[in-house]
């Protein structure tokens, strides 16, 4: 497993449920029964608001889990300081031996190489958890190819190319964005590779709807790739802003309203499903073969697309 630049599922819905966010009337994680529940603004604990200033704000999503690490050194996690945090805050005076926390923190305060050396383990655990995905996605990956590759319901680029590479994105995922004029590049000059194009929407509600536009677009046999490109180049795509585009490239009306999107809903459960399943666990998210390849990476998309040609050749 490759990993590039890309966004996580916003935290927000991570603290809510362990699935992205509802998708209407779908059901996110694929579970009979399941009741859809509506992502909730966190707040922080009240011992926490300390560390945490934004104070009961919507936490945003994370962009920083998205950026490739600087040179010469790499980027801090959100995660490692909420967990520093969280030490400091088990050393609260409020605690039930209050000269005991009060001791703690000051040593903790006077030893800041402590909390570099818990970042570090947390590092390493994050790590090791990747890897462990890693494999599980691995070894799922055969008895799901059907799904990540011939779902008759995606829309195909180069339907009969010999080489498959499937992409998970979200319409608003700066990410996505950035490597989508590659992934048009791709299609273009490799006319023996086929791409599935899957909407994995995870920044919520102007995600879902661009996501349901654009099955009504293949629905209807439009001009599924100008959506495509349309929609990454708004940068970023605007609720007010899909419906037209959409139309314009050749969706009905009526496949645009709300009464059409119970069956483009199921359609999105299942591939937020697979999604899951995977592991994938933020955008964009490549599949070439028996490679998954997580962020931007297009160089690493070319080469397993080389080498799988190579193979077949």
């Amino acid at each position: 497993m490759t990993a590039g630049a890309r966004t996580l599922v916003p935290l927000a819905w991570a603290r809510t449920t362990p699935s992205p966010p509802p998708l209407g009337e779908g059901n996110p994680e694929g579970v009979e029964g399941a009741t859809p529940r509506k992502p909730r603004p966190v707040s922080p604990h009240p011992r926490l608001r300390r560390y945490f200033p934004h104070r009961g704000k919507r936490v945003a999503p994370l962009p920083a889990f998205g950026r490739t690490p600087p040179k010469g050194g790499r980027e801090s996690s959100p995660w490692k300081w909420a967990a520093l945090a969280l030490i400091l805050a088990a050393c609260d005076s409020h605690t039930s031996d209050e000269a005991f926390g009060k001791r703690v923190r000051a040593y903790l305060l006077s030893h800041p190489e402590v909390l570099q050396e818990v970042g570090q383990r947390l590092d390493a655990k994050l790590a090791a958890d990747q890897l462990s995905d890693q494999k599980r996605a691995e070894t799922l990956l055969p008895s799901l190819r059907s799904a990540v590759e011939r779902d008759p319901r995606d829309f195909v680029a180069n339907p009969r190319g010999a080489i498959t590479v499937t992409e998970f994105y979200d319409y608003r995922c700066p990410h996505c964005a950035d490597a989508a004029p590659k992934v048009l590049k791709l299609i273009h000059d490799n006319p023996d590779v086929r791409f599935v194009f899957k909407e994995m929407p995870i920044f919520g509600p102007t995600s879902e709807h661009a996501a349901r536009a654009a099955l009504a677009v293949r629905k209807d046999g439009g001009d599924s790739l100008g959506l495509y490109q349309a929609f990454m180049s708004a940068r970023p795509l605007q609720d007010d802003a899909i419906d037209p585009i959409a139309h314009a490239k050749g969706a009905r009306p009526g496949d645009l309203s709300p009464t059409a999107s119970h069956a483009f809903n199921a359609q999105l459960a299942d591939t937020t499903g697979l999604f899951n399943r995977l592991s994938l666990g933020g955008t964009p998210a490549f599949i070439v073969g028996d490679r998954i390849i997580l962020g931007e990476d297009m160089e690493a998309v070319d080469a397993a697309v080389q080498k799988l040609r190579s193979k077949k050749a």
